[in-house]
């Protein structure tokens, strides 16, 4: 009880309820209880600080300006504008804006007949997402005719980002639809977070979205080391970016902006960006080209499942058939199961026995469950299974697969 009194007098005089106190708390605690209102008053005062060294760094928006090439649209809000004419060069892609609407016709149906793409990429204060990562830069780029026009938003404190925001929403106003590279889960989740906490709409909401890293990926994943945007840069168009800033680097160099007014290396985010932004543009064409005629780009040949090569089984067998000397193996077993619900066996029963030769044990299978049930071969389907027993001898369906059929042999001898 007398420990828990205590416990209650020494909460009441940090409170000030109480006064009075034993000397000996008085002199043991006094001396905490300041040193912790010191520190908590320093790290105030170093916030205080920091903040107003921010303010005034972040407020220079002209000499962020002057250092970036850009001008400046309004009080923390600076763009940078370029302009790439008709057939104008990204790597080996001519950029033609009339190859862009046919590739987005056919990846989007539908979304050209109003106001064309948008181009978008942000460089952000992280790589995590959340409410707390902010679009400091904002790339956007849409045709003006023939001529593709980049707009890359800055903010040099974070009291601009309404203001770019805004701009963002006047600049897509007019599109129908938006690229991107794995925008899908960062770049239009933060943007929408940052609409919301900013209480305007969201306009990349009501436009088709075509992530181009989802078809880059369908198509190259098995082939390339990876699949992001500067390795397809360098594999569809020949575009070996040199001093590029590395993404990680990003965030930093706007934070060094913000607290120490050092924009050297914001140029290099502002060069960054407009690449990003262009080769939305130049990839645009290639990709879909890829979907319709994977084989012939070095792609996956089932790349095109869900893109502009046919939808239609009997053409996706069609294709396949045609091009059965220049497929994967993954590609080959698509074209024996197509051919199996066709009861096409001219076709499935050579490519099971070259994929059998490989090792696949799929293949194996397959061949066994054709000589029992369709060539009613039951001896040569003995022999396949008891090779699939022993190259999978935990697999229970397999050893059920030898009994059946040893079953059969005896009642056939039997019979005999």
């Amino acid at each position: 009880m007398s420990a828990l009194k205590g416990r209650l007098d020494a909460l009441r005089r940090a409170s000030g309820a109480v006064t009075a106190a034993p000397p000996v708390a008085a002199a043991t605690t006094a001396p905490v209880a300041e040193s912790g209102l010191s520190r908590l008053r320093a790290r105030i005062g170093e916030s205080r600080v920091g903040a107003a060294s921010a303010t005034r760094h972040g407020g220079d928006t002209a000499a962020l300006a002057a250092a970036v090439g850009g001008q400046v649209v309004d009080d923390g809000l600076v763009l940078v504008e370029s302009r790439l004419e008709a057939g104008g060069r990204h790597g080996r892609a001519r950029l033609r804006p009339e190859a862009c609407r046919e590739a987005l016709d056919s990846l989007a149906p539908g979304a050209t007949s109003s106001g064309g793409a948008v181009f978008v990429d942000t460089e952000t204060t992280g790589l995590a997402g959340g409410t707390g990562t902010v679009a400091f830069l904002v790339g956007l780029a849409r045709f003006e005719g023939d001529t593709l026009v980049v707009h890359q938003l800055l903010i040099g404190a974070f009291a601009g980002e309404r203001r770019l925001l805004e701009e963002v929403a006047a600049l897509t106003g007019a599109a129908s639809a938006v690229v991107t590279y794995n925008g899908k889960s960062f770049d239009a989740p933060l943007l929408a977070t940052r609409f919301r906490l900013a209480g305007l709409s969201d306009p990349l909401a009501g436009l088709t979205h075509v992530d181009l890293v989802h078809p880059v990926r369908r198509a190259w994943s098995r082939r390339w080391p990876d699949c992001r945007l500067q390795t397809a840069e360098r594999a569809l168009l020949g575009l070996e970016r040199v001093g590029d800033m590395p993404g990680y680097e990003v965030p930093e160099a706007w934070l060094a902006w913000l607290r120490h007014g050092d924009a050297t290396r914001l140029r290099r985010v502002v060069s960054h960006n407009r690449l990003d932004v262009l080769s939305l543009a130049a990839l645009l064409a290639p990709v879909e080209a890829c979907l319709r005629d994977p084989v012939r780009h070095g792609a996956c040949a089932l790349a095109g499942g869900t893109g502009a090569m046919p939808r239609d089984e009997d053409a996706l067998y069609r294709y396949l058939l045609d091009r059965r000397a220049d497929l994967d193996d993954r590609a080959l077993h698509e074209l024996g199961r197509l051919a199996r619900r066709r009861r096409d066996w001219a076709v499935a029963v050579p490519l099971w026995q070259a994929l059998a030769e490989r090792g696949s044990a799929e293949a194996l299978e397959r061949l066994a469950k054709y000589h029992e049930h369709v060539a009613r071969e039951p001896s040569v389907a003995l022999g396949l299974a008891e090779r699939l027993a022993a190259a999978l001898p935990r697999d229970a369906r397999h050893h059920a697969r030898v009994a059946r059929l040893l079953r059969r042999r005896a009642r056939d001898a039997d019979e005999t």
